[in-house]
């Protein structure tokens, strides 16, 4: 799909988030995560939202989501959509702009590995 790229709203900063009307989004549901490839080799993993009627050929994203992207806005470019893998998932988390998301993450992990080797100390006794 081409759509026009325009600045994310303020609210939408540093949250790995692009706002696409629902119509370009292939399905999925708002707040999905989803892998964006442009069509000059471009990209990354965010949040997918929606955006209001009047806004169907836009894509809103903040400015970290377009340099990943290599976009600028008032361009139009070809995207491609599709939800990401559960690996991709974590990535996101991990890499997360925003930083509560990025440290309850890595809290996550650290209390699953510390699990993990708790578990196998108390069979091994």
């Amino acid at each position: 799909m081409r759509l026009m790229v325009q600045p994310a709203e303020q609210a939408d900063y540093y949250k790995d988030m692009a706002r696409v009307h629902s119509m370009y989004r292939g399905g999925l549901t708002s707040g999905t995560l989803a892998r964006i490839t442009v069509e000059n080799g471009g990209t990354t993993i965010v949040a997918v939202r929606g955006l209001d009627s009047g806004e169907e050929e836009l894509f809103r994203a903040d400015l970290e989501t377009r340099r990943r992207l290599k976009i600028k806005p008032g361009v139009q470019y070809e995207f491609t959509i599709r939800a990401a893998t559960y690996k991709e998932c974590l990535q996101w988390a991990i890499r997360a702009s925003d930083p509560a998301a990025r440290v309850a993450t890595w809290i996550a992990l650290w209390s699953f590995g510390i699990g993990i080797v708790l578990g196998v100390i108390g069979l091994l006794k």
